[in-house]
């Protein structure tokens, strides 16, 4: 097992077994990062944009920036797993085509992917700590390259709701406006309260606070490239600046400007 974490660029490696997982530490969440997931063992789905997959021994899901997502246990089995989060242009390789929309391969037959795996385990067992971190991430790349030539992706995950997926989308496709409940039940030319109560039962959160994540997730992304945050408060909708600096500063802790160098 290992549980490797990079501050300078938020890159993550991660081996890790419950026999006995909380519920309670799979947390809906948005992030910058890519993600990389192998499901190895338990019983679980992802929901991620309001899609929901039915996980399966060995599956690998690739998880695309700026996606809202979240494991659901489905019962208390053993969960095993591997996660890896970085940035899109980590390892210095073209990946853009593996991360375009959420994916899942089955690598249960596949064993130059397998093998991968099975060397962090190996490593992390009897690698030197200082040497592991660059180990992995030697690994991670490998597996990159591996799967950006694999064809065989799940790429029809089903929905709780068909509303649900609707929203999500409208959302992403217009988080620069400023985005309201009322304006998206306009849209479908459905009732607040109903629109309101479906993306909650699916997606467990409100409209709301979904918009809230997704708008500063892209306002990290594009402050940290360099963007004025006066910029990005105007380019996402933000009316007023103050509201935006105190959510950018309850979501991630520092204000805006401690991106400008």
């Amino acid at each position: 097992m290992f549980d490797i974490f990079d501050g300078c660029d938020s890159t993550l490696y991660q081996h890790k077994y419950d026999a006995d997982p909380d519920i309670g530490l799979f947390f809906r969440h948005i992030h910058s990062e890519v993600e990389l997931h192998l499901f190895v063992g338990g019983n679980a789905s992802f929901n991620i944009e309001g899609n929901v997959f039915k996980l399966s021994p060995y599956d690998l899901s690739v998880i695309p920036p700026q996606s809202f997502h979240c494991l659901i246990l489905d019962g208390l089995s053993p969960y095993e797993r591997f996660v890896f989060n970085f940035p899109l242009g980590k390892f210095g390789i073209d990946v853009r085509s593996i991360f375009e929309k959420p994916r899942i391969v089955n690598i249960a037959d596949k064993p130059q992917i397998l093998s991968v795996f099975d060397r962090m385990k190996l490593y992390s067992d009897t690698m030197p700590k200082r040497d592991l971190a660059d180990a992995v991430g030697l690994l991670v790349q490998e597996c990159l390259l591996l799967i950006k030539n694999e064809h065989n992706f799940l790429n029809t995950p089903h929905s709780h709701d068909a509303l649900t997926r609707s929203v999500v989308k409208y959302i992403n496709d217009n988080i620069n406006e400023p985005l309201t409940t009322d304006a998206i039940a306009e849209h479908f030319c459905l009732s607040k309260s109903h629109v309101q109560n479906v993306f909650n039962n699916n997606m467990k959160i409100g409209i709301k606070s979904y918009i809230l994540r997704k708008k500063m997730a892209h306002a990290y992304e594009l402050l940290k490239n360099g963007a004025r945050p006066t910029t990005v408060a105007d380019g996402l909708g933000f009316t007023n600046y103050v509201t935006f600096y105190k959510n950018f500063v309850n979501t991630y802790g520092v204000p805006p400007k401690s991106f400008i160098k």
